[in-house]
C-alpha cells in the first residue's frame, strides 16, 4: 500500500495524468478516436483514488450524488419492468446519469489550481478551433456562411458546433477580462506577454462570435442573451456591496450590443422564420403546430407530457424516451427516427421522473454552492464563482432545446467545465485533515 501511495502521489505520476487530461480535452473534438486513448489513461490512472483517498473521497457530496444517480436509475428500471415490461431493458443502464460525474476524476488532478483550470478550459476552445479546420474545408464553409447559408463545419451538426462556439466564447471573454484585470493567475505576466495574450484572445473572440452567428442556432443565441443579461445580477450576488451605477451602466452596454446584433440579416431571418409556428403556440392551438424546427420540439414535449403524468416520480427508464416519438400519432415517416426529445430536462422527467430531475438540479446547485463556500477561504475565486453561475445558466438553457447532456460531445463539455469549477472545493476538502494536523 505504501509503495502504491508513493507512486500515486509522486510528481511524475501527477504530470502523466495531467498531460493525459489536457490531451484528452484538446483532441476530443478534432480527433475523437485519439481522445478516447487519453480518456482511458485518465480513468485507469485515477482508480487508485478510491483506495488512497478512501477516508475522505466517499464523503464528498458529488460522489454521494453519483451514488444517488445510480440508485435512481435502478429504481426507474425496476418501475419500467413492472409497468412497461414490453419496452423495459433486460438490465439497468447506469451510465446515462453516471457519466455526468466523470469530472470528479479530472477535478482531483487539477489540485485546486487556477492555472490548471484555465489550461483545461483553454484546451476545449483550442480543440474546437482545430476541429473547425479538420472536419471540413473551413474556407468553403465560410464562403457558404457569408452567402447566408447555415453551416456546421462538419462537427456533428449545427447545434453542437454552435454549442461549442458559445462555450468557447464565454471561456475566452472571461479569460480576457481576468487578464486585463490582472487577476490570478495572470497578475505577474509581463507587459509584452500580456499584450500578446490579449491580442490572441481578441482574435479568438471574433472567431467564436462569427461561428456562433453563422451556425444559426437559436437556442445558443437565446442562452447567451439570457446569460449575459443576468450576469450583472450574478455580480451583485458575489459582491453584495457592488456599485449600483456600474450595474446600471453594464445593462446599458448590454442593450447596445443586443441592438447591434439584432440588425444582422442572418439573425433577423433566423428569428422570424418560425413566426407562424409561434403564433399557433401562443394562441393555444397545440393540435395544429406544424412540424418545423420549433414545432418538432414542442410536439415532442406535448407527447412526453402524457408519459410524465403516468409516472411522475420515478419515470419510465431510458428506453421510454424513444418510445415517446414512436407511439405519438403526430410523428410520421422519417420523423419517427428521432430518438430524443430535444430537451434534456423533459427527457430526464420521462426516464427518471421528478427524482431524476431533482438530482440534476442538485448537481448544478452544489457546483455553484461549493464555490460560494470556497471563495470565503480563497477570495481569488470570486470571479470564478460568477463564471460558474454564467456557465450553469447557459448550460441549463441550451439543454432546454437540445439533449446535450445525453450526447457524447455534450457530456465531454459538461465534465471539462465542471472539473475546472469543482477542483477548488474537492482539493480543499481533501486537505482539511492535513491542515488540522499542522495547527
Amino acid at each position: 500500500m505504501n509503495s502504491l501511495s508513493a507512486i500515486f502521489q509522486s510528481t511524475k505520476y501527477r504530470y502523466l495524468v495531467l498531460i493525459s487530461i489536457y490531451l484528452f480535452s484538446l483532441t476530443a473534438i478534432p480527433f475523437e478516436n485519439v481522445s478516447n486513448i487519453f480518456r482511458t489513461i485518465l480513468v485507469l490512472c485515477s482508480l487508485p483514488i478510491f483506495i488512497i483517498e478512501k477516508k475522505l473521497i466517499f464523503k464528498d457530496p458529488m460522489l454521494k450524488l453519483l451514488g444517488l444517480a445510480l440508485l435512481i436509475q435502478i429504481i426507474s428500471w425496476v418501475n419500467a419492468l413492472v409497468y412497461l415490461p414490453d419496452i423495459a431493458n433486460s438490465e439497468p443502464k447506469l451510465d446515462r446519469l453516471a457519466k455526468l460525474f466523470s469530472f470528479i476524476f479530472i477535478a482531483y488532478w487539477l489540485k485546486g489550481s487556477l492555472r490548471n483550470a484555465y489550461l483545461l478550459w483553454g484546451t476545449l476552445a483550442i480543440g474546437f478551433i482545430i476541429g473547425c479546420f479538420v472536419h471540413a474545408d473551413f474556407f468553403i464553409e465560410t464562403t457558404k456562411a457569408m452567402a447566408g447559408n447555415r453551416v456546421d463545419f462538419s462537427i456533428k451538426n449545427a447545434q453542437f458546433t454552435s454549442m461549442f462556439s458559445g462555450i468557447s466564447l464565454l471561456i475566452t471573454a472571461f479569460t480576457l477580462s481576468q487578464l486585463l484585470l490582472k487577476k490570478q493567475p495572470f497578475e505577474r505576466i509581463s507587459a509584452p506577454t500580456k499584450k500578446l495574450m490579449a491580442a490572441i484572445l481578441i482574435l479568438a473572440l471574433v472567431f467564436f462570435t462569427f461561428i456562433t452567428i453563422v451556425t444559426q442556432s437559436r437556442q445558443v443565441w437565446l442562452a447567451l442573451a439570457f446569460t449575459i443579461s443576468i450576469t450583472p445580477i450574478f455580480y451583485t450576488l458575489v459582491f453584495p456591496n457592488s456599485n449600483r451605477k456600474r450595474i446600471a451602466m453594464s445593462y446599458l452596454f448590454i442593450a447596445v450590443i443586443f441592438v447591434g446584433l439584432s440588425q444582422s440579416k442572418i439573425v433577423q431571418q433566423r428569428v422570424l422564420v418560425e413566426t407562424s409556428t409561434l403564433q399557433h403556440i401562443v394562441s393555444g392551438d397545440l393540435d395544429n403546430i406544424p412540424m418545423t424546427s420549433i414545432g418538432i420540439r414542442v410536439n415532442s414535449w406535448i407527447a412526453a407530457s402524457d408519459w410524465i403524468k403516468e409516472r411522475p416520480l420515478l419515470g419510465s427508464d431510458s428506453e421510454a424516451i424513444a418510445q415517446v416519438i414512436q407511439q405519438s400519432d403526430k410523428f410520421t415517416g422519417s420523423l419517427k427516427g428521432f430518438g430524443h426529445l430535444h430537451n434534456y430536462h423533459i427527457e430526464t422527467l420521462v426516464a427518471y421522473g421528478l427524482l431524476g430531475l431533482l438530482l440534476i438540479y442538485t448537481l448544478y446547485y452544489w457546483l455553484v454552492r461549493s464555490l460560494f463556500i470556497e471563495k470565503k477561504r480563497q477570495p481569488e475565486l470570486n470571479n470564478i464563482t460568477i463564471f460558474s453561475l454564467m456557465f450553469v445558466t447557459f448550460w441549463a438553457c441550451i439543454n432546454f432545446f437540445e439533449t446535450f447532456n445525453g450526447r457524447s460531445f455534450g457530456v465531454y463539455t459538461h465534465n471539462i467545465m465542471f472539473a475546472g469549477f469543482y477542483t477548488f472545493y474537492l482539493t480543499s476538502s481533501l486537505k482539511v485533515p492535513v491542515e488540522k494536523g499542522n495547527n
